[in-house]
């Protein structure tokens, strides 16, 4: 009788292993994303990122660290992001120091940026991105499968917490020159559905970009005010509504350091 039992006890958990190993697909694991982003009406944390990329004669660095906070609205995401990056860029032997800060706001409707840029301020205002990478939602994986094709890795613990692992290769990565980002591990938190870590790696197999999020809160109370932008003294704001909105933007790992390359971009082309 006791073989039996213990024979039954085998046969269940090797079941019970089968039936979780099916269900961990990559369509399973986006779904179970997507639902519980869904039930989240609120949510903060903090970031901080690094980058380290060499791109034929430009090395570029960086540090930065980053607060956000999002509401829902009806179906929009408003949102409000304040972060710090100090970065290095070496091209031909010259090197540029750049210490930056960034405020972004989005009421829904307009995506407010400003930007100090060592001591330089400039405020735009443009149409509300269509998404946000921060928000793991259908159109979040709407927009990365654009580009990127998506492969499940193994489960993997960060910082205590349970993680899904999704491996994004850019759909041109074969094509693209040695030191280009072209895979990024994200790694999903089981019980929120956020992202808590997201690392870059170029064509090498380099990692090139980090960032890990914390202080993660779901569902805090939030005042309304914190999505009501105001221009400093003095400064004005660049309105640029009339353009076409923004598409989301999976690429970077965070609008913050999009704006930031835009920045040492404009710098170099001056």
């Amino acid at each position: 009788m006791l073989r039996k039992f213990l024979l039954a006890g085998s046969i269940g958990l090797i079941l019970a292993g089968s039936l979780t190993a099916v269900a961990d697909t990559i369509e399973s694991v986006e779904k179970a994303i997507i639902e519980k982003t869904a039930k989240h009406t609120s949510f903060q944390g903090k970031t901080s990122s690094t980058q380290d990329m060499l791109a034929g004669e430009m090395k570029f660095t960086s540090k930065g660290d980053m607060t956000y906070e999002f509401m829902k609205k009806g179906d929009k995401w408003l949102y409000r992001s304040e972060g710090r990056t100090k970065s290095t860029t070496v091209m031909s032997g010259q090197e540029q120091k750049s210490d930056s800060t960034v405020l972004m706001i989005c009421d829904g409707e307009f995506l407010y940026t400003l930007t100090d840029n060592d001591g330089q301020k400039m405020a735009m205002k443009t149409r509300a991105p269509d998404q946000n990478i921060m928000v793991t939602n259908k159109a979040y994986f709407d927009n990365l499968r654009k580009d990127f094709d998506l492969k499940l890795l193994p489960d993997e613990t960060i910082d205590g917490k349970s993680t899904w692992v999704i491996e994004a290769t850019n759909k041109q990565a074969k094509s693209m020159p040695a030191g280009t980002l072209t895979t990024m591990l994200n790694y999903f938190d089981k019980d929120s559905g956020l992202t808590i870590r997201t690392i870059g790696k170029d064509s090498t197999g380099k990692t090139v970009m980090t960032t890990n999020t914390t202080d993660i809160k779901i569902n805090p109370t939030i005042a309304a005010d914190r999505f009501v932008f105001k221009a400093p003294e003095g400064v004005q704001i660049m309105d640029v509504t009339q353009q076409a909105p923004a598409a989301g933007e999976p690429k970077a790992a965070s609008d913050q350091q999009t704006t930031e390359q835009q920045q040492e971009t404009e710098k170099k082309e001056k």
